[in-house]
């Protein structure tokens, strides 16, 4: 299945103020086209909350460079967690694309701050939940789900220029530019704009998310 926003999705996810611009999403050989193309998501750091009261901060991994994107987005989080973009980010090299693994009832945002992601590459598979997952951030999962969903939140970016392909193998590919598949785990993507964008895949492909599947013990 292809879309502009989203391939496939079960339950559990949110969208707000998202926009895919000139971009080409298909899967298969049919090469289902959809009108697509802007996108957001590490040292410590400390930001201030909405206040601006220097008193109340929030600790946040703070990401200026590839280098740093690629690690808070190879992780695992158990513990609340904001992550920052601080620059424009230009991927010079094929991305090795990560899975994020947050716990359950653990909070993660990752807030692009207006900043762009630009030229992601990547044909490179993660196995996720049991597809084989590919984007910026190959896959989200919740590993411990049955004790509730964790939680992403994705905001304020853009991703201008992304190439991303998924082929089928022994599993069944999820491709975007945002993020491959979501399992298990409450989703909200807000102010997220893909442009220019090249996704395929031999099954699901979407312009910000592939495929979302998995059970919420919450109210969407």
């Amino acid at each position: 299945d292809a879309g502009g926003i989203a391939g496939a999705i079960i339950a559990g996810t949110t969208f707000a103020n998202n926009s895919v611009k000139d971009a080409k999403v298909y899967y298969s050989t049919a090469k289902n086209y959809a009108s697509a193309g802007e996108i957001v998501s590490g040292r410590t750091g400390f930001v201030p909350d909405s206040t601006n009261n220097a008193t109340n901060v929030t600790v946040a991994n703070i990401v200026s460079n590839a280098d740093e994107l690629s690690a808070v987005l190879d992780a695992t989080y158990n513990t609340d967690t904001m992550i920052l973009l601080t620059n424009d980010i230009a991927l010079s090299d094929e991305w090795d694309s990560h899975a994020l693994n947050i716990s359950s009832n653990v909070s993660v945002i990752i807030d692009g701050n207006g900043k762009t992601v630009s030229e992601l590459t990547t044909s490179t598979t993660t196995n996720v939940a049991g597809f084989a997952s590919n984007g910026l951030i190959s896959g989200v999962n919740t590993p411990d789900y049955p004790n509730g969903p964790g939680s992403l939140i994705v905001k304020n970016l853009t991703i201008e220029n992304a190439n991303v392909s998924s082929t089928y193998e022994s599993l069944l590919p999820a491709s975007a530019a945002l993020i491959g598949s979501v399992n298990n785990t409450h989703l909200t993507v807000e102010d997220v704009t893909v442009t220019g964008a090249n996704i395929s895949s031999d099954f699901y492909a979407g312009g910000l998310i592939g495929y979302v599947q998995g059970n919420y013990n919450e109210d969407i």
